[in-house]
């Protein structure tokens, strides 16, 4: 289990960004930071910290910012979020923290995208699910069938029309 007594806050600086992270052990996040950069099956390979340093030719600087001794990592993800925000890092890929209501106020924006359902109808993107399972979603599913088929019956029927075959 992590001690986060030993948690720290650190920085990874290039000419173009700065990351910020924290870890209980630094040393180690050091090497696994290292590690990515250049390993090609690491899954965070294409992260903008680890490209960021690619493009600059591999070079880069890792610092302590700050010891930050916390009782839980939630506390410490806090923490680190707050410097993130203060220096502005533009290389790390998420929030380091986000609480609830923040959490649930993006759920909220984001369930109320108004989408059109393939079907022709606009719904909410919260309530897509429940509409593609509606008696009124079939019916115009199924209208747009028939539309499709009248459509292609009446070219079909148009394009007969001016054949150039000897007729018999």
């Amino acid at each position: 289990m992590k001690d986060y007594k030993n948690g720290l806050i650190y920085t990874i600086k290039t000419d173009t960004g700065i990351y910020v992270g924290s870890t209980t052990d630094y040393r180690d996040r050091k090497r696994q930071h290292k590690k990515c950069v250049w390993n090609e099956s690491s899954s965070s390979y294409n992260s903008k910290v680890y490209m960021d340093i690619r493009d600059n030719k591999g070079e880069y600087r890792i610092e302590i910012y700050k010891m930050c001794p916390c009782d839980t990592f939630e506390q410490l993800r806090t923490e680190e979020e707050m410097v993130r925000m203060q220096l502005n890092a533009n290389l790390n890929t998420f929030r380091c923290h986000i609480t609830r209501e923040q959490k649930l106020k993006e759920t909220d924006k984001n369930n109320r995208r108004i989408v059109v359902c393939e079907c022709g109808t606009e719904s909410l993107y919260g309530h897509l699910s429940r509409h593609r399972r509606t008696k009124k979603h079939f019916k115009r599913l199924e209208q747009n069938q028939a539309e499709q088929i009248n459509h292609s019956t009446d070219d079909a029927q148009t394009s007969n029309s001016h054949c150039s075959c000897p007729s018999k």
